[in-house]
């Protein structure tokens, strides 16, 4: 069997309430969350960590009983590096599948609509952080952070 979602369905089920917070449980602080994936689509976890405001960090290690496919439509897009040490993200022709030897890093913009897709029983253990646009240059020494390379990562969507 497979399951599909719209990004805003799934994203409801597996973030609309945080399993624990640093009130629920000692070994987190309060800047970060945790969310069971739920039974009814598979097992595992997904740590969210807000490191500072406009960058997030999340820590993947879930896999789902059936195939998944997940459609998001046309969305704003923060700058993202997502690093998989194991399974696959197989998208569409608008992106590559991400796995491997493949990793991604995105820069921010308008992202087109796009179908994602994860295979049943397979574990999927990474990690992926987003950077709000204008924070970017923040991680790089001033001389970097100008250089019109960086800016190639960084749109203006208004």
């Amino acid at each position: 069997m497979e399951l599909c979602f719209s990004s805003a369905d799934f994203g409801q089920l597996v973030y609309g309430k945080p399993t624990f917070s640093s009130k629920h449980n000692r070994f987190l602080d309060e800047f970060e969350l945790l969310y069971e994936v739920p039974n009814c689509v598979g097992q595992g976890y997904i740590r969210q960590l807000e490191l500072h405001p406009g960058v997030e960090l999340e820590i993947w290690n879930y896999e789902y009983h059936d195939d998944l496919t997940i459609k998001a439509p046309v969305h704003d897009h923060w700058v993202q590096f997502l690093l998989l040490s194991s399974g696959f993200i197989h998208h569409n022709q608008v992106y590559p599948t991400l796995g491997g030897n493949c990793s991604y890093l995105s820069g921010s913009g308008i992202s087109p609509s796009c179908v994602a897709k994860f295979q049943k029983t397979q574990r999927f253990t990474g990690i992926n952080v987003e950077i709000k646009p204008e924070l970017l240059e923040l991680f790089f020494p001033t001389d970097l952070g100008q250089s019109p390379n960086l800016k190639l990562f960084v749109k203006d969507n208004h």
